[in-house]
């Protein structure tokens, strides 16, 4: 598969992926962000970031926690963009 596809596949299923992935994103980011214990002063890295979920879980709880997200879909990184900021 190109990039060019993968890329394709995830800008097309940005606008309904929260709905359809919401239960299993939010358990398995929960445990993710339980587990990794992030310090409020840590700069964070979050590659692959989808929509920002995770993002926006630890800006829910510190809005000044420092962060950046990548991701290959720019439809996804927009969807991120906007959660980060509305909060």
């Amino acid at each position: 598969m190109t990039e060019a596809k993968v890329r394709q596949q995830y800008d097309q299923m940005a606008a309904t992926y929260d709905w359809r992935w919401s239960r299993y994103v939010s358990n398995t980011l929960s445990f993710l962000k339980n587990w990794a214990q992030i310090p409020s002063t840590a700069r964070v890295l979050d590659i692959a970031c989808g929509t920002g979920e995770f993002e926006h879980m630890l800006v829910t709880d510190n809005p000044d926690q420092a962060m950046v997200g990548v991701d290959i879909s720019e439809k996804m990184l927009a969807i991120a963009q906007q959660k980060c900021h509305a909060t």
